[in-house]
């Protein structure tokens, strides 16, 4: 049941200057912000070259290899080798940050519980603004830029977003990645060969009514009828019940299978159709609910106890669609056999199946913690969500609260440019900026905290220490002359030996395809991350 949580973060990126005016869609200004971490971290640095546009996307999708070593064997394109993690920087903290289709991506290291991935996903957001910072500073002076000099000039400004859509048809993700079983993973993706052993419907139901937890909230629409405000971001590109790709069709359920690990024992869940949040709490219950749900999954709990999850939807993605655009928490999805029920509903009857779980399995404080978290945002729903507590925290709330004092205030309409412009400054990733409007609530105390700013500084240089990127985030910053490449499961050395490290768990196991020498290194590391793994504990 020990459930491993990883995120992707694409930036929203866009400059500006004098000269050029609005610079947007660029790859070497995203690729000036991702390689000015060399100035500010230690890390392994691979080519930044990767996927560029939609096409070498979905070419990259369709190039399936089943070993890690046949990759390195072999040459790749630069496409193939950013989506199995072997472009941009690989940084001390195990985390790799690398440029996707003309902006920075940054993918967090391994981490064992939705606490540490939530510190992670912070001090992801930091590191990206001391780049951006950074590459803002080198494109103002004489220096020779990385890449962008073109772009060069003293009044140039970068600006990043941790958004969720551009409100002209494109979407920019908060991915989310959870270990399963093999055969979990089958049973989640359609692909279960016995009777009743699809889950992939109960799975759709949580995700569908997950939004009114995790929604980061949007003005606006992409598409169906119009609409002022909704709950989820992501919502209007959700497309598919299940589908492969992460561009074309966008699936609730996503079933890229690169486990990153060996797919004999661990797979890779690939949950796309979340938002990408700000708020610390959204974040912590995003990650530790679904964490929570598959561990029910892992268990067979939910198979064990009656519950609204042993009924499929009707139409899960019009149900998905529709929760987003219900800020009253009444509307009904339809269930088989005319159950209806309406999020709300739904996540309370979650809350109390993950407090009996929690209970019976005596899982540690932080997942009482989720628990007794949800519990309280559920409480809040059923009240007034702006004074609850837990509720008002929640991405989706505040800004809802922002929009109708600034609707009000002024006296506008949800369609004015000043709401669009809100919504836009709420993402906002520059804690000093005037206007980062998330980072302004929080700083004045109107955003509750989970976590302090000292343990999300703390993980900008050191990784989790009970997962494998403890020993990748210190051979990047201690022993990057050995290493030839290193990637989410291995790592090569340049002497020629292979170490793979199937387990994101640990960092004990692996094997070794040749042993030149660098093995013994190897140990040497390997008793490293032991020792401050122990002192942790």
């Amino acid at each position: 049941m020990h459930i491993i949580i990883g995120a992707e973060t694409e930036y929203g990126i866009f400059g500006r200057s004098e000269k050029h005016g609005y610079i947007t869609e660029d790859f070497s200004l995203a690729a000036e912000v991702v390689g000015s971490i060399e100035y500010l971290h230690p890390v392994f640095k691979r080519p930044l070259e990767g996927i560029k546009n939609e096409k070498e996307h979905r070419m990259a999708e369709l190039g399936l290899f089943k070993k890690m070593a046949d990759l390195l064997r072999k040459p790749i394109s630069a496409a193939m080798a950013q989506r199995y993690g072997m472009s941009g920087m690989v940084l001390s903290n195990g985390a790799r940050f690398y440029v996707d289709c003309k902006h920075p991506e940054y993918s967090i290291p391994e981490t064992s519980n939705p606490k540490d991935a939530l510190i992670a996903q912070k001090a992801g957001d930091f590191i990206v603004n001391e780049c951006r910072k950074k590459a803002e500073d080198v494109l103002r002076s004489e220096k020779s830029p990385l890449f962008a000099r073109r772009l060069q000039h003293p009044t140039l400004e970068i600006r990043i977003d941790r958004t969720n859509s551009d409100g002209k048809k494109s979407s920019y993700a908060g991915h989310e990645n959870y270990s399963v079983s093999p055969e979990v993973f089958r049973r989640l993706v359609g692909r279960a060969f016995r009777p009743g052993g699809d889950l992939s419907p109960v799975f759709m139901t949580f995700l569908a009514a997950r939004q009114i937890i995790a929604g980061a909230g949007k003005v606006g629409f992409e598409s169906g009828k119009p609409i002022s405000f909704q709950i989820s971001a992501r919502a209007d590109f959700i497309e598919r019940e299940i589908n492969s790709s992460t561009i074309d069709f966008r699936p609730i359920i996503n079933t890229r299978d690169i486990p990153y690990a060996d797919g004999r024992f661990i797979r890779r869940l690939h949950v796309i159709c979340g938002d990408s949040n700000m708020s610390q709490l959204s974040l912590f219950l995003k990650f530790g609910l679904t964490a929570l749900f598959l561990m029910m999954l892992e268990d067979g709990f939910l198979e064990r106890n009656e519950s609204v999850f042993n009924r499929p939807l009707s139409d899960p993605v019009r149900s998905y669609r529709n929760v987003s655009r219900d800020l009253t928490l009444k509307h009904e999805m339809f269930f088989a056999g005319g159950v209806k029920k309406t999020a709300l509903e739904v996540m309370a009857e979650t809350s109390e199946l993950m407090d009996k779980f929690v209970s019976e399995k005596a899982l540690s404080k932080v997942w009482l913690e989720v628990a007794e978290k949800f519990k309280g945002v559920i409480n809040g729903f059923y009240g007034n969500r702006h004074q609850n507590e837990f509720s008002r925290n929640l991405d989706w709330v505040v800004k809802e609260r922002l929009l109708e004092d600034l609707v009000r205030r002024k006296n506008i309409g949800w369609d004015h440019h000043e709401c669009f412009a809100l919504n836009l400054r709420y993402h906002n990733i520059d804690p000093d900026s005037k206007i980062s409007v998330f980072h302004r609530l929080e700083k004045k105390g109107e955003i509750a905290r989970i976590v302090s700013e000292n343990e999300i500084k703390g993980a900008v240089l050191s990784p989790p220490n009970d997962t494998r990127a403890s020993l990748r985030g210190y051979l990047a910053a201690n022993h990057p002359a050995s290493i030839e490449s290193i990637g989410w499961s291995y790592v090569l050395f340049k002497d020629g030996t292979l170490v793979n490290l199937d387990d994101p768990r640990g960092f004990d196991v692996f094997s070794v395809a040749r042993d030149r020498g660098s093995l013994g290194l190897l140990r040497q590391v390997i008793d490293v991350c032991r020792r401050g793994l122990s002192d942790a504990r």
